[in-house]
């Protein structure tokens, strides 16, 4: 994905559906040459240039921020269409319907042969909120996918108030995160030094082989990047009408040697024309886009 400005991701999460429009073309689906990019600088961590986005495996209904019932049926077909196509990387977090896409996947990948699942890169993701107390819920995202050690882990937004409100929120009818909301935060913030040096711990354990982060900005990488930590990937929302990462994110992340992966490059569906207007937007969803536009 290049914009303008030398802005240049080497990395794209699509959305699910997509898998499925990529099936259509072919009678008889067969695999296709993916590029395959090493993340950062020196890192060893190569995926495919397109990763496929969890978000929303374990959806439970039409409640959901969704609006459909992902089952794990529908959720193992996609996932080998994905590999079919040449994608090597599957994006989850343990918020996505509350641990239920990890559990998804990590049943979705079981189905795998071994040479198959073994070429397989797996990213998920740690709230703010639980960054008091790294290894348990890194260790609950692990038992959810069902392997010992993670490819990578990133913290889901920066450590502070602000990030845990999001997460703070109220729930669907259907169990879901009610995107639309934002809780009152009492407690506060844990501190980064401490949550990296966790995640390091568990690095050197072989529990996490890569740490990264997502919707960092410039000022919340230094304050990261100080307690030693060495990180992988910053992943950002990027696409045509969203691109305020050029500007200070995308050159401090070059010169850093920090990959990007490049999230909603449709815009959650609002660039392919689903939409006619704002208004037309469901309010969560409407929600979650004034929230990446203003946070960063």
């Amino acid at each position: 994905m290049q914009f303008s400005r030398g802005a240049v991701v080497h990395f794209c999460l699509i959305p699910l559906a997509l898998a499925l429009v990529f099936n259509s073309f072919r009678q008889k689906p067969a695999p296709c040459k993916m590029e395959k990019n090493e993340i950062g600088n020196g890192t060893g961590f190569t995926v495919s240039a397109l990763g496929f986005g969890c978000w929303q495996f374990g959806s439970a209904g039409a409640e959901d921020y969704w609006g459909l019932e992902y089952t794990q049926d529908l959720a193992n077909k996609m996932t080998k269409i994905a590999i079919n196509e040449g994608i090597t990387y599957f994006d989850t977090a343990e918020d996505y319907a509350a641990g239920g896409s990890e559990k998804q996947l990590g049943k979705a990948l079981e189905q795998l042969s071994p040479e198959v699942r073994a070429g397989i890169r797996i990213g998920s993701k740690i709230l703010p909120n639980h960054c008091d107390d790294v290894r348990k819920y890194v260790t609950l995202t692990l038992e959810r996918l069902g392997v010992e050690t993670i490819d990578l882990i990133m913290v889901h937004w920066p450590i502070d108030k602000n990030s845990m409100a999001h997460f703070s929120g109220a729930h669907t009818a259907d169990g879901g995160r009610d995107y639309s909301t934002t809780g009152d935060v009492v407690e506060d913030a844990p501190p980064t030094t401490k949550a990296f040096q966790d995640l390091m711990a568990l690095q050197r354990e072989g529990r996490i082989k890569h740490i990264g982060v997502s919707n960092f900005g410039v000022e919340q990488l230094k304050e990261a990047l100080a307690t030693g930590v060495k990180i992988a990937v910053n992943q950002l929302c990027y696409n045509l009408i969203f691109r305020a990462i050029e500007f200070e994110i995308i050159p401090f992340c070059k010169e850093n040697g920090i990959g990007i992966f490049a999230y909603s490059p449709l815009m959650q569906g609002l660039l392919t024309g689903r939409w006619g207007k704002a208004d037309d937007l469901p309010v969560g969803m409407s929600a979650s886009i004034l929230l990446v536009v203003f946070s960063l």
